[in-house]
Formats: C-alpha cells, sequence, structure tokens
C-alpha cells in the first residue's frame, strides 16, 4: 500500500500488558470521533456503508498486526528491513469488522509465534488506514509501536471485563476462535493458517474423505449382490438336490410297494407325496409297511406289449401289475388260487 490510495497512520494506546493472555477480539477505534496529534478521524455512516466492501475489493478481509507499519510500502521501517533482505515483522493477524455505534474491531485474532513471544513488549497501537474526508474507509493494517496518540482508547484484551473500554468477547465469538483453532490443529496446519486457507483445506479433505465413503459404498454393495447370487445358487442347488430325493423316495414308495395314507384316510397321491416336505417323506417312507395281496387272483391286470404285465392307476399311468405276475406265476406252478396266510 502506498500514498497513492492515501493511507494514514496515528497511534492508540495499547493496554496488552495489563493481562497474560493476548486478545482474539481487539478493538482499536471508538466510533464517531477519534482525536490524535495527527488529527481527527471518524467511524460513521460511510464507514458502516463502505469498509466491508473495501476490505474485500482491496484485498484486506484479514490483516496484519505488524511492528511499526513495516508492512506498509513505503514506510521508513519498511525500507529499512528491505536494505537488509529482512522480511516484514508480523505479530498476528485479524478480520476487521465495523460494529455500527461501537467502534472497529480485528475479530478472530491469530498470533504468530512472534507476536506471542514480543507482542505485550510495546505499550501502543497505530493503524494504518484510508480515509474520505476524515472517515475511516479501509484499513491496510494496525501495528504495534513504542508511541501512542489516539486520546481515551486502549488495545484491551476480552478478559480485561474490569477496565470500563472492555467490551467483552462473545461467548459465540469464543467457541468460532476454539473450534477454528481445533480444526487447524487436525488438519495438521499451522496454529497462524488464515482462517480462509483452513477452510479451503477443510474443504478438500471432507471431499476426500466423502469420494472414500463412496468407494466403500460401493465396494460393500458389490460385495452383498455377490452375496446375493450365491444364497440364490445355492438354494437353487439345495432346492433340486432335495427335489431329486423326494423322487427317489417317492420311487421307492412306489417300487417297495407301500402306499402311504393321510390322517384322514386316503392315500397319497404321487403328487401330493412329492409336494410334502423332505422329513414328512422320509418318516413316511420308513414307517409305512410293505403292501402284499392276500389273494393274487383277485387282483385284476393286463398284458401290454413285449408282455409285460400292467395296470393303469386311477389317473390312467401305467404301473407294474404285480397281481399279473402272481396269477401266472400260480397258473404255471399249477398252485391255483391260494391264500396268503
Amino acid at each position: 500500500m502506498n500514498d497513492a490510495i492515501g493511507l494514514k497512520t496515528f497511534k492508540i494506546s495499547n493496554g496488552a500488558l495489563k493481562n497474560e493472555t493476548l486478545p482474539r477480539r481487539l478493538k482499536f477505534l471508538a466510533w464517531g470521533d477519534n482525536k490524535s496529534t495527527d488529527g481527527n478521524y471518524r467511524a460513521g455512516d460511510k464507514t458502516g456503508a463502505e469498509l466491508s466492501a473495501n476490505q474485500k475489493k482491496f484485498g484486506f478481509e484479514r490483516v496484519a498486526i505488524d511492528f511499526n507499519h513495516c508492512s506498509v510500502p513505503g514506510t521508513d521501517t519498511y525500507n529499512d528491513l528491505l536494505k537488509v533482505g529482512q522480511p516484514p515483522l508480523i505479530f498476528g493477524y485479524g478480520r476487521v469488522q465495523a460494529v455500527p455505534e461501537d467502534g472497529i474491531y480485528l475479530e478472530d485474532i491469530i498470533w504468530t509465534p512472534l507476536g506471542v513471544q514480543h507482542a505485550r513488549n510495546f505499550e501502543d497501537l497505530s493503524p494504518a488506514i484510508q480515509d474520505e474526508d476524515g472517515e475511516v474507509t479501509l484499513v491496510h493494517s494496525v501495528a504495534l509501536t513504542p508511541n501512542g496518540k489516539v486520546e481515551g482508547l486502549e488495545f484491551f484484551n476480552a478478559a480485561l471485563k474490569a477496565q470500563e473500554e472492555v467490551v467483552a468477547q462473545p461467548k459465540e465469538a469464543e467457541e468460532k476462535d476454539m473450534t477454528l483453532l481445533s480444526v487447524t490443529r487436525l488438519l495438521g496446519l499451522p496454529e497462524t493458517t488464515e482462517e480462509k486457507t483452513v477452510l479451503q483445506k477443510l474443504t478438500e479433505r471432507l471431499q476426500v474423505m466423502d469420494a472414500e465413503q463412496h468407494a466403500r459404498i460401493e465396494t460393500v454393495n458389490t460385495l452383498n449382490a455377490r452375496i446375493k447370487t450365491l444364497e440364490e445358487s445355492l438354494k437353487k442347488t439345495v432346492d433340486d438336490e432335495q427335489a431329486a430325493e423326494r423322487i427317489r423316495i417317492v420311487t421307492l414308495l412306489s417300487t417297495e410297494v407301500k402306499s402311504p395314507k393321510r390322517e384322514d384316510g386316503p392315500t397319497y397321491s404321487r403328487e401330493e407325496l412329492l409336494a410334502l416336505d423332505l422329513a414328512t417323506l422320509r418318516l413316511l417312507h420308513a414307517n409305512t409297511p410293505t403292501t402284499v395281496p392276500l389273494s393274487p387272483s383277485a387282483m385284476t391286470s393286463q398284458i401290454g406289449e413285449q408282455w409285460q404285465f400292467v395296470s393303469k392307476d386311477d389317473k390312467g399311468n401305467l404301473r407294474v401289475d404285480l397281481a399279473g405276475i402272481f396269477n401266472r406265476e400260480s397258473q404255471r406252478t399249477g398252485q391255483g388260487r391260494q391264500q396268503m396266510n
């Protein structure tokens, strides 16, 4: 920043030596007139209307707390450091905020290690500002200096509640500061990292985590689909095996001349037997006695092709005709009809 944009500096008293903790929120100009040996500067309607937009426009949403204006190009301290190749001495950074009817603040202050070590060694503050008709419209930076020139204002800490000019930092702001600091540490960033950078890194980390979570979900879904396919295949295999076992047992019942009966009396049909669960079918097979005709001659039979003895069941299906076999065998041996005792 240089004289082309009309920067002016003036000094106010620093009360930071009164407390061991450096402030997280700092009021450096009161609302209304701020008298100094360099003139009178106001924070008023124009300040409230233009300050925030100007800070954003010129890239000073967060400004430096430096030593004796060494971050302002053209100042003596800036030139002295430049000659010896020394970068500006920065003690901290804060966000500029105008509070109508109250004052202009540095909010969310983050102190550098240099500031933590040396800030309390300086008695006064000096804001570097741009004004229009004496009213503050831009804050470039705030400097720690040896001598103050503004009446009635002090550099104070939010913990100094006993002082008349102290404005206690709201609980919400404290919680926000602690949250920002926690996130900064969690991301492995220096505590002096600007809020904008912290939020950007946090967003990037969350995007990575979201992508990883999405990939995990896709993997789980793929595994679930494979498991479901295997379960269906296994179930089909089991069903096929059980169906084959039912057919085998029903065939055995027919071969062994066993006719299981339902509880209400009638004999099971083949279809009814095949519809039973396997355990019940096994019990029927094991507990149903073989049916042996007492009088083979009482059985009806017919001779099919190739002289095979067959008979038809109640549904017209051909079955081996044991009656025909017994009758033919009896005739062959000359035994005729005999009752089996």
